[in-house]
């Protein structure tokens, strides 16, 4: 892997703000499409509405309050790739 430079090129992709479905698809999309030759990309997104969002490899009743969720209409989103619960 070769590092970046101050001279390279970096893509900024500005999508404003999106339903929180579509944020998390727009994240997997891009990093799906990413090849070696790929800019660096600052992918700039947020959501419309709040939303929780856990990572792969956690257990969603020890990283979230269920039951706030619910009681908020809060959605919950597992990520394809892992980290930390984020809201």
């Amino acid at each position: 892997m070769e590092l970046t430079t101050m001279n390279d090129p970096v893509r900024v992709i500005d999508l404003g703000l999106v339903s929180p479905m579509r944020s998390q698809s727009i994240y997997h999309g891009l990093a799906y499409a990413m090849k070696p030759d790929t800019p660096d990309t600052i992918l700039l997104v947020g959501p419309t509405d709040p939303y929780v969002c856990i990572g792969y490899h956690q257990e969603l009743e020890k990283e979230v309050d269920v039951d706030y969720c619910r009681e908020h209409n809060l959605p919950i989103y597992r990520r394809e790739v892992g980290g930390g619960a984020v809201y």
